[in-house]
């Protein structure tokens, strides 16, 4: 099925998507609005891989690298009327192909991403904490 997904990596122009990704995003319950500037500071400073049709995007891969030993894959997001169609599984291959040689660092926020991400050869650290710092508004 993911034959009719294209994908498109950093050096692409993604400006005509942006609408699409916030609206991905929303959707899915990360936030309420995502304006064009901060969507552009955000994919500008990232690996990212960003799963299209034709009639938009659909999906996308958002991660950090240095591109010889460390990753950390922040994100995996589909829209969530064509989840569970191969789009994370096509995004998820495509970075092990091109980061997979790093180690990758990953959070799953649900049970879902969590199957995914087993799926693809990640296994649960017993010995990492993650710690978090919120961005403090004012």
């Amino acid at each position: 099925m993911h034959q009719d997904y294209a994908i498109l990596k950093r050096q692409d122009n993604i400006d005509a998507y942006f609408k699409d990704i916030e609206k991905i995003y929303v959707s899915n319950g990360w936030g309420s609005s995502y304006p064009e500037g901060l969507l552009r500071q955000m994919f500008s400073a990232s690996y990212y891989l960003l799963a299209t049709t034709t009639s938009g995007a659909v999906g996308f891969l958002r991660g950090f690298t240095d591109g010889a030993m460390v990753t950390h894959l922040s994100a995996i997001v589909v829209d969530p009327g064509l989840q569970r169609r191969g789009i994370g599984r096509l995004l998820m291959q495509k970075f092990l192909q091109d980061i997979g040689h790093t180690t990758i660092y990953a959070e799953a926020l649900n049970p879902q991403a969590a199957q995914l991400l087993e799926r693809h050869g990640f296994g649960e650290s017993r010995n990492l904490r993650v710690y978090s710092r919120t961005k403090t508004l004012g």
